[in-house]
């Protein structure tokens, strides 16, 4: 008989005034911070805490770790706080970059209307800014969120334009040349992948479940050109989604087949794989069979995987309640 179990975000384990100092502590702490969004928290919370505490005129900072909570708790209330701020009044790096991180939640949660308006406004208010060409990486990655809506043209035609007048000035001293060849590695090796990868999500997007969930795993799995930051926990996301909305069998059978072809890895390489697709099976309220379980106990490295809960596999609980202590007794001495 098999017993199935509820597939949710996070076991709660938390109290409210513990869950606010660890999201103070994450993003509002800056290079002090966790690297990770904390887990255990209730989601409804997450979205709560940030209506209340980030500001429309907040760091970017600030807006790109809230986008990292959104993202695992999945929560579209919340990015609809972080769009407050694209009130087309970008003057310098600092607003652009709180910019693209509002639009990137919105391309995570917006229906199409949404997205195509918010490519316009990526086009109109955030490509044409004076100091937009400071952080090309991250306006691409913008726009790997936003697709299937948006294009990289007008992108693309500001780079290049950057780039022909860097080239004119490029020898006129050490800056100049610095510049036009920060700007040349930005043409060489960030827009070809960024083309690439918003042309793939579009491809994937536009597929049925059963045929793109191979190719997520394989992204998820860090086994794919597509993959980068983003899109490895855009991939996570939808394959957690697949697995919530009826297809975890053939989610599990995808993970499954990673943890094989990773024991077929010399040791120093299998570890990563293997404790990656089997924290996601665990994750997503399904067991390791034996020899699976084996391969993940026994396997060295690792690291800190999107579809994972933060707590030890072994204790993993299996209910979809808040884990939460009782408060002391009256009178119970506390260490």
């Amino acid at each position: 008989m098999i017993i199935r179990r509820d597939i949710f975000i996070t076991n709660v384990r938390y109290r409210e005034d513990e869950a606010n100092d660890l999201l103070q502590g994450f993003i509002f702490m800056g290079d002090m911070s966790r690297p990770r969004v904390p887990r255990g928290i209730d989601p409804g919370y997450v979205a709560k805490f940030i209506r209340l505490n980030v500001k429309i005129d907040g760091g970017p900072d600030v807006y790109n770790k809230s986008l990292h909570c959104i993202r695992f708790y999945e929560r579209p209330d919340a990015a609809l706080q972080l769009a407050l701020t694209l009130t087309g009044q970008e003057k310098g790096i600092r607003e652009i970059r709180r910019s693209c991180y509002a639009l990137q939640a919105v391309g995570d949660f917006g229906k199409a209307d949404d997205l195509t308006k918010m490519a316009d406004y990526f086009d109109r208010s955030v490509v044409p800014r004076g100091d937009a060409n400071k952080d090309f990486p991250l306006l691409y990655e913008t726009l790997e969120a936003l697709a299937p809506s948006g294009a990289p043209d007008r992108l693309n035609a500001r780079l290049m334009a950057d780039l022909g007048a860097a080239a004119r000035e490029q020898n006129k001293n050490e800056a100049n040349a610095t510049a036009h060849d920060k700007l040349s590695a930005v043409n060489r090796n960030v827009r070809p992948g960024a083309e690439a990868r918003i042309a793939g999500k579009r491809k994937l997007q536009a597929m049925d479940a059963d045929a793109r969930r191979p190719e997520l795993v394989k992204i998820y799995m860090s086994n794919s050109p597509l993959m980068d930051d983003y899109m490895e926990v855009w991939a996570g996301r939808m394959l957690r989604l697949d697995a919530m909305t009826g297809k975890r069998d053939a989610v599990y059978a995808e993970f499954e087949k990673a943890i094989d072809t990773a024991a077929k890895l010399p040791e120093a390489q299998r570890g990563f794989y293997i404790i990656r697709a089997a924290q996601a099976i665990v994750y997503l309220q399904g067991d390791l069979k034996p020899h699976h379980e084996k391969l993940y106990l026994d396997a060295q490295g690792g690291g800190m995987n999107f579809l994972w809960d933060d707590v030890n596999y072994k204790v993993l609980p299996k209910v979809n309640v808040p884990v939460i202590p009782d408060p002391p007794a009256a009178g119970t001495k506390t260490k």
